[in-house]
């Protein structure tokens, strides 16, 4: 829970205590009316809470409704100068996050119908229709603004998905340029001190056939052609110095460098001789991050090696548990993007920590 949700959630438990003061002063409450306040303020803990984790998806639904009924309850004593309603419009502000946004509007007016049904068969006084239509206009303003917000953070979360798909692309070209430019220095390597190499050779032999006078001459000539040749030699070897062999460390670290809520340790170097493997494997990774992040609001990752014959990584998050349909979509998806480099993967929740663990095994001959 971030900030600004945990400044919407004191808010929300702000209104409703002021709300319940109040009407506790204008109707010294009985003891099913403190009751129904209670339940209302739990219900909206408990929203606040696990809002987040499907697994509670159902029961928050259910939950959600028997909170618009105790506002129906405690509404249904038509007071002109009770702010009870206030609480229906709290309940308002919450149901786009469960409810998709359509059943959100149906539960709203179906709540809505019941009061407006309550005040005409109980009371046609004006200051009731003034009230209800007043308190109409804030529940369907904050359940505007929760529907936008939702929306906003939908569309935050897939730029910032898009953002990590074009770095984790950026860093994979980038290994490729540096292996092309690997392969055109080797070629001109054999080009230039090749064709050096040849024409020192012709000048050995032209100096074996000169006069003797010519001697030191041409050994001046012939150490000086050596020197060139050998700088040359040099100069790209240092470039050609990088092994082609890459390091899933230094990929990752480019990674996640220009996203600064994400951090993603890797205590060791895992370099690999495949470069296929290794970029495949960068893919998986940057995939399995992508759906901790998404489906368990995860900030921290850890890659580590478990085992090196064969090759064990475990990737682990401090995320929240992910239920079996999304551990067993992303198990499939790494089996798939992975073949045939990987025999198992397995995701399991940490049993020290909170979090959940990737753990990839590559087949043997890898």
């Amino acid at each position: 829970m971030n900030k600004e949700e945990l400044t919407l959630v004191l808010s929300g438990v702000f209104s409703w205590l002021v709300v319940f003061l109040l009407d506790h002063a204008i109707w010294a409450s009985s003891s099913y009316h403190a009751f129904l306040y209670i339940c209302f303020l739990a219900i909206f803990l408990w929203f606040s809470y696990a809002r987040f984790n499907p697994a509670h998806l159902s029961g928050l639904r259910g939950g959600l409704l028997i909170q618009g009924i105790c506002c129906l309850i405690l509404m249904i004593p038509l007071n002109p100068e009770g702010i009870t309603p206030i609480l229906l419009v709290i309940w308002a502000a919450v149901l786009p996050e469960v409810y998709k946004t359509r059943q959100a509007a149906l539960v709203l007016i179906g709540i809505n119908t019941v009061y407006i049904f309550a005040i005409i068969f109980g009371s046609l006084q004006t200051e009731h229709i003034m009230k209800f239509i007043s308190f109409l206009v804030f529940e369907v303003f904050a359940f505007a603004s929760t529907t936008s917000r939702i929306r906003e953070r939908s569309h935050r979360a897939e730029l910032q998905k898009k953002h990590s798909e074009l770095l984790a692309m950026r860093s994979v070209l980038d290994q490729r340029h540096q292996m092309e430019e690997r392969l055109r220095i080797s070629k001109e390597l054999h080009n230039h001190v090749g064709t050096k190499l040849t024409a020192l050779s012709l000048r050995v032999e032209q100096a074996k056939q000169a006069p003797q006078q010519d001697y030191v001459e041409n050994l001046d000539l012939i150490k000086t052609e050596i020197r060139k040749t050998t700088q040359d030699l040099k100069a790209a070897v240092t470039q050609l110095r990088d092994s082609s062999q890459r390091d899933l460390k230094e990929m990752i670290d480019a990674l996640v460098a220009n996203i600064p809520t994400i951090e993603v340790n890797v205590p060791e170097p895992v370099v690999l001789s495949d470069s296929e493997l290794t970029e495949k494997l960068f893919f998986c990774l940057h995939d399995a991050i992508n759906n901790a992040i998404e489906f368990g609001q995860a900030t921290r990752f850890t890659l580590t090696l478990e085992d090196a014959t064969p090759l064990t990584l475990k990737l682990s998050n401090n995320g929240r548990v992910t239920n079996d349909d999304v551990n067993s979509a992303c198990v499939d998806s790494v089996l798939k993007n992975m073949n045939p480099f990987v025999s198992t993967a397995t995701i399991l929740p940490n049993t020290r920590q909170q979090g959940m663990s990737l753990f990839l095994k590559l087949d043997e001959q890898f």
